[in-house]
């Protein structure tokens, strides 16, 4: 299994930051700080458990255990946190299980998560974890990630302009469609009122 630094340190983190809790509420902190890469928060949550709880965490990670994260992490995720749906679909890419990536990154993207409408747009365009691909519908997601300021996106949106010139009309005007109401269904609604 190969994984970044940060996300071996992440996982370890969450599942020592886990353990010590028995209540999902008390969980969310730590699973947005993680979602939204706050390092400095998650790392003082860490530090809070304890060396203790990190150790055990980490010799059930490197003695081939993933179970703990993915057990601990999925219940708030079937409740519809979208931060343990993001961290779920990223420890299933993480570790190449690409179908299962799309199956979590979509309900977050459905609630305006803009780095997972990113992930969920590249894998239906390319059909990564999803077969048959979606080029029009992965346009879209792109599409609305880039819009939100996503580099990644953008810069994908840009590479992707060759090939969109091999799309059909009607598939071009599908794409602007759902790149619509994407943004109106995904991410207005999720926008902060003033």
């Amino acid at each position: 299994m190969k994984l970044s630094v940060f996300r071996l340190l992440t996982a370890i983190g969450l599942i020592a930051f886990l353990q010590a809790h028995t209540f999902a509420a008390d969980l969310r902190p730590a699973l947005e700080a993680m979602a939204r890469q706050d390092y400095d928060t998650l790392s003082r949550l860490i530090r809070e458990q304890g060396l203790a709880q990190l150790l055990d965490a980490l010799k059930k990670f490197f003695d081939g255990n993933d179970d703990p994260l993915i057990s601990l992490v999925r219940p708030l995720a079937e409740q519809g946190h979208t931060a343990s749906q993001y961290i779920l679909a990223e420890f299933y890419r993480d570790t190449n299980n690409f179908i299962q990536a799309v199956k979590w990154y979509r309900p977050a993207a459905l609630k305006g998560h803009t780095e997972s409408q990113f992930r969920l747009g590249a894998s239906y365009y390319s059909g990564i974890g999803v077969l048959p691909a979606k080029p029009v519908e992965g346009l879209a997601w792109i599409n609305v990630a880039a819009a939100q300021g996503h580099k990644k996106a953008s810069k994908l949106k840009s590479a992707l302009v060759i090939t969109t010139v091999l799309l059909t009309d009607a598939d071009k005007q599908r794409v602007e469609q759902l790149t619509r109401q994407y943004w109106n269904e995904y991410v207005l609604p999720f926008q902060p009122t003033d």
